[in-house]
């Protein structure tokens, strides 16, 4: 799973790697235009891995499943299931293939235009301290996964 970063004035690579706990290897993996050496625009969208934590675990699609049982039992919309595995809301999923799912107690956002903080703190039953808590750099911008975990299941 990745989010997007914007480069803010000061920002290195691995200045960049150490906010993620990640590390400069595996940012440049993922973006591929980037080149070792070259300085970084004020302003430059780049992609960033998301640590693995406990917030998730692996389903291993069994013979007949599809997205909308899979996300009905594991309480998500299929919209976000789908985001949160890469796939297409019609994909088809095939036996033995893994997919991200967020573990009990644990609700997911994936944004997109037209939201604002007012939005998915209503989606998400919490309020602005905690969401800001758990996500401490939130774009608004499409395609960011925010993840929030309740503190009482």
């Amino acid at each position: 799973m990745y989010n997007v970063y914007i480069v803010s004035p000061g920002d290195t690579i691995d200045s960049i790697a150490t906010k993620f706990d990640t590390t400069p290897t595996e940012i440049y993996r993922i973006n591929t235009l980037l080149k070792k050496g070259e300085p970084l625009e004020i302003g430059q969208k780049i992609v960033i891995p998301i640590p693995r934590t406990n917030n998730f675990s692996y389903y291993t699609v069994q013979p007949g499943d599809n997205l909308y049982e899979v996300a009905r039992k594991y309480n998500i919309s299929v919209e976000n299931l789908a985001l949160l595995n890469g796939l297409d809301n019609t994909d088809y999923l095939y036996t033995g293939q893994k997919l991200v799912i967020p573990n009990k107690g644990v609700a997911v956002v994936v944004t997109k235009s037209g939201d604002t903080i007012s939005s998915i703190i209503r989606e998400l039953n919490t309020n602005g301290e905690q969401l800001l808590l758990q996500n401490p750099t939130i774009y608004l911008l499409p395609d960011q996964l925010l993840v929030y975990k309740r503190t009482s299941i």
